[in-house]
């Protein structure tokens, strides 16, 4: 019914939320990944494209994330 791109988004907005505690707690792409088994890189991209979207929040650096 949705593309994978989709599936990728609302996997990964799904693990964001179960772990929400108002920002204190970032997750790594790489963590997301792993966690819901996608592909990093795409996954990388996703979320990308719903932090500029306003969706998610990224933060850059060492102890960055999502």
């Amino acid at each position: 019914m949705y593309g994978k791109a989709t599936e990728t988004a609302i996997a990964a907005v799904g693990r964001l939320a179960e772990v929400h505690d108002g920002g204190t707690t970032l997750l790594s792409a790489a963590s997301i990944a792993e966690t819901r088994g996608l592909q990093a890189p795409f996954l990388s991209k996703i979320l990308t494209v719903l932090a500029t979207a306003g969706i998610v929040r990224g933060s850059r650096g060492p102890g960055g994330g999502f």
